[in-house]
């Protein structure tokens, strides 16, 4: 989708609210939009609106809690993947994203439930190689000052 067109699609979307304020699917849409021009405070009010209509759908609470995260609004991230852990489908990318809110939220404390969930990752067959796994796995380990282990892993991701 270029640039343009999502301008367009805001713009239906915003219009097609006035006539229906009640349609979850449309704020949903809206917020993705917004999320594409890295307007990311306005479509959070989109997801949430989706969500007050229509709490039953995962894929917004899951865009909402990447919107937290891509806005640096990491607690209000970690409170969102919590909303969509039944959410079979992202259960590992939920769990990739809980761990790297833990590294950047810089608390020590933290380091520990993400080095578990990296733990948990490599373990499953499609994760053992992930190359985004391995690099925050190193950053990890450097942040954990267990440097040997984060230049491997830096080299092999």
């Amino acid at each position: 989708m270029r640039l343009d067109d999502v301008d367009e699609a805001i713009k239906y979307y915003i219009k097609s609210l006035k006539y229906n304020k009640n349609n979850a699917e449309g704020y949903y849409n809206l917020g993705n939009s917004l999320c594409i021009k890295t307007k990311y405070k306005e479509a959070i009010k989109c997801y949430k609106k989706s969500i007050a209509l229509d709490s039953k759908k995962n894929e917004t609470h899951f865009n909402l809690a990447n919107t937290y995260f891509s806005d640096k609004q990491y607690d209000e991230s970690l409170k969102s993947y919590e909303n969509c852990k039944n959410y079979a489908e992202k259960k590992n990318q939920i769990l990739f994203m809980q761990a790297r809110i833990y590294i950047e939220l810089e608390d020590p404390s933290n380091y520990s439930k993400a080095s578990k969930i990296f733990e948990f990752l490599t373990s499953i067959e499609n994760y053992k190689n992930d190359i985004n796994v391995m690099y925050y796995r190193a950053i990890l380990m450097e942040k954990m000052n267990n440097i040997d282990r984060a230049v491997y892993l830096y080299k092999v991701s």
